[in-house]
């Protein structure tokens, strides 16, 4: 039996060291004290916040079909 797309499947992990080595390259062109997270931090937050967002994402409420205000109401 064969993969379905080859041998080379691209992971997770994959990803994010693609997009640390490209956040790395970013110019920082920050000034004065306000330099206390890295470009490549702010870089992998930002992709975290829309990574989260998308169906693929293994804890995406799949079942949730505009029942989220009764699952979390109190």
């Amino acid at each position: 039996m064969s993969a379905p797309f080859g041998f080379n499947v691209l992971t997770f992990s994959d990803v994010v060291k693609q997009l640390r080595a490209t956040f790395e390259t970013f110019t920082d062109r920050r000034t004065g004290k306000n330099t206390a997270y890295t470009m490549t931090d702010a870089g992998l937050s930002a992709f975290s916040v829309f990574f989260m967002q998308s169906p693929l994402f293994p804890g995406f409420p799949a079942d949730d079909a505009g029942n989220s205000r009764k699952k979390y109401q109190k």
